[in-house]
């Protein structure tokens, strides 16, 4: 059985704003009670200066939690990213009216494996184990890029994206 969960959060950028959420690819709970969760808290970029030749990079961390009435349950799922405003893993776009501003999300520090759904140049984060205890937390970083030196007016910019896990 495959069991999905959406969660839809608001992250900040100072003088900018944008939603993140997450979309999966393999799945499985198996045992008695077995159920799995997602947490994503606020996504933070610093005010944004068209100026800097430096990209502005921000982190945050995604955990799942699965447990089960049981232990020796097996537990495998997917974590993916939505394309959000952009339609496209390559460049996600922030927008203000009909302004645009280019980030992106990454599954790794060097900000190089961009976090999606498994298609387009993007890749998924899954995890699989059985529990030896009736609960696990996993932590996921999430790397977000705003590219240097975009000529953008001042203003509030959203996207929105879907967090989701299969399992």
């Amino acid at each position: 059985m495959t069991r999905i969960f959406h969660s839809v959060l608001l992250f900040s950028i100072l003088i900018l704003f944008f939603l993140l959420t997450i979309p999966p690819a393999h799945a499985d709970c198996t045992g008695p009670g077995c159920s799995c969760s997602i947490n994503v808290p606020d996504f933070t970029f610093n005010a944004y200066d068209t100026n800097n030749k430096s990209s502005a990079d921000a982190s945050s961390t995604v955990s799942v939690t699965c447990s089960a009435l049981a232990t020796g349950s097996n537990i495998a799922y997917d974590i993916s990213i939505s394309k959000g405003n952009s339609g496209t893993y390559s460049e996600r776009e922030l927008m203000s009216g009909v302004s645009t501003l280019a980030y992106n999300l990454f599954t790794n520090s060097a900000r190089s494996v961009v976090w999606g759904d498994g298609s387009g140049m993007s890749t998924s984060v899954s995890a699989a184990y059985t529990l030896s205890s009736l609960s696990r937390t996993d932590h996921f970083d999430i790397f977000g890029r705003i590219p240097a030196e975009q000529n953008v007016p001042v203003g509030q910019y959203t996207d929105i994206l879907t967090v989701t896990i299969a399992f």
